[in-house]
């Protein structure tokens, strides 16, 4: 038992660190990148029901590139600040 318990542990490091050096996200279907603009940072212009956008970024994929932008929850698709955007309750 103790040895079963031992390799579901590894396992689970295992991809912990794997996520870690791939980059990959949970939240987020697009990576976030400076290069690219993903939506637009320079004002309140998006509501929720406007996603996805024609590109296909999601509410979440906006969010994530405009806090790397410096501009924050700039759209206010995160009403609780937990991370999360578009969420109805």
């Amino acid at each position: 038992m103790i040895g079963r318990w031992s390799t579901l542990k590894f396992i689970g490091v295992f991809f912990c660190i794997l996520l870690l050096l791939t980059g990959s996200s949970v939240t987020s279907s697009k990576s976030v990148s400076t290069s690219e603009a993903i939506c637009d940072c320079s004002g309140d212009t998006y509501n929720c029901k406007d996603f996805p956008l024609p590109n296909g970024a999601t509410g979440q994929d906006c969010f994530n590139y405009c806090k790397v932008q410096g501009k924050g929850d700039i759209h206010k698709l995160d009403r609780d600040n937990d991370g999360l955007v578009c969420e109805t309750n």
